[in-house]
């Protein structure tokens, strides 16, 4: 196991965006206990550390009793501390990083690199997907760092530690959040756990260091996409967004290479929304969500997974193929065409 000093050396020597640790989990399984020993153990590896007890809010403003017609009260309530609190940090300067002089290097780095180092702590069960992608989407705004943290426990466990508590919750309420869970990442890729923490069988002390390395490591890929858009790459972006053939000019073209064009335009529509972008206004949702659906249905393709990018390539041949054997016109593809090549050719 790394030693913690030396991690946090190798923590501080970096430039980084506020972060945001959002949990979820279900109620008594740790979430309480998770976000006070993060910020014991990680105080000297931030400037700032912030926890909103989404508990907290509801027994200040609505007292103890759950009542749920005032639940999207409190929740909305909580979005509001969470943004207000991005934008207090975000105008505060780390004196630890002023210097007289920027060197080229710096001034390449984006703006929210440059601002206090803060950790703020979002401890709420979250346990719907799209409670998850408020956060995400508050991240993706502000420019922050998105880390979301599973706090797994059994219902059993969590179960008995409720009864345990000063003030439980109704048992019933349990369940029925166990029963309605979407499990982060089954649906959509930017809802995948960065970190898992088992609160029955693990010791959180010993799953710092796993922490602090998968954090630098997607830190590392937060650097590089918004360094690329400083660069003036954003316009690029936008470009690929662009998926009907006509905007790209077909001039010059053949059939075939329109047709490969269309499909990786396609292809790289679907892994921006699976990653959470909303699609263009004329796109249609159900038509993306059907080819997510296919692709792993009838090829077990997730359009998010590195290793899947040489499947998804073939698939894109075959689509080629399959067109250019119809005599498909290269003007009428569509989304809805690609659905029907992948129910017909890998039936």
């Amino acid at each position: 196991m790394k030693d913690l000093q030396l991690l946090k050396d190798q923590w501080l020597s970096q430039k980084k965006p506020i972060m945001l640790f959002t949990l979820l989990g279900l109620p008594a399984s740790g979430k309480t206990y998770f976000a006070e020993m993060i910020e014991e153990i990680l105080e000297n590896f931030f400037s700032d550390i912030s926890i909103f007890d989404i508990d907290e809010i509801r027994h200040t403003h609505f007292g103890y009793s759950f009542d749920p017609d005032k639940e999207q009260k409190v929740r909305d309530i909580l979005m509001k501390n969470v943004v207000e609190e991005i934008k207090k940090n975000r105008n505060k300067k780390n004196k630890n990083n002023i210097k007289q002089r920027k060197t080229q290097k710096d001034s390449l780095l984006h703006p929210s690199l440059k601002i206090k180092n803060a950790l703020i702590i979002i401890d709420d069960v979250n346990y719907y997907n799209s409670m998850r992608h408020e956060f995400y989407q508050i991240c993706k705004e502000y420019r922050c760092l998105y880390v979301p943290i599973y706090i797994k426990c059994p219902l059993k466990v969590c179960l008995e530690r409720n009864k345990q508590r000063g003030k439980p919750i109704p048992q019933d309420l349990i369940k029925d959040m166990f029963q309605k869970f979407d499990e982060p990442g089954e649906k959509y890729a930017w809802d995948e756990s960065l970190f898992v923490f088992q609160s029955h069988t693990q010791k959180l002390i010993d799953k710092i260091p796993e922490l602090i390395d998968k954090i630098m490591e997607r830190l590392g890929l937060w650097k590089k996409e918004y360094q690329e858009q400083e660069k003036g790459n954003i316009e690029k972006a936008a470009n690929h967004n662009q998926l009907k053939t006509k905007s790209r000019g077909t001039e010059g073209r053949n059939e075939k290479q329109q047709c490969d064009q269309f499909t990786r335009d396609l292809i790289h529509t679907l892994y921006r929304y699976s990653a959470g972008d909303a699609p263009e206004e004329d796109t249609p949702k159900n038509v993306l969500n059907e080819i997510i659906d296919l692709l792993k249905k009838k090829k077990d393709v997730s359009v998010q997974t590195q290793k899947h990018m040489h499947l998804l390539s073939e698939i894109k041949n075959d689509f080629v193929s399959w067109v250019s054997s119809k005599n498909i016109s290269p003007n009428t593809l569509s989304y809805e065409l690609f659905v029907e090549f992948l129910k017909e050719h890998y039936d």
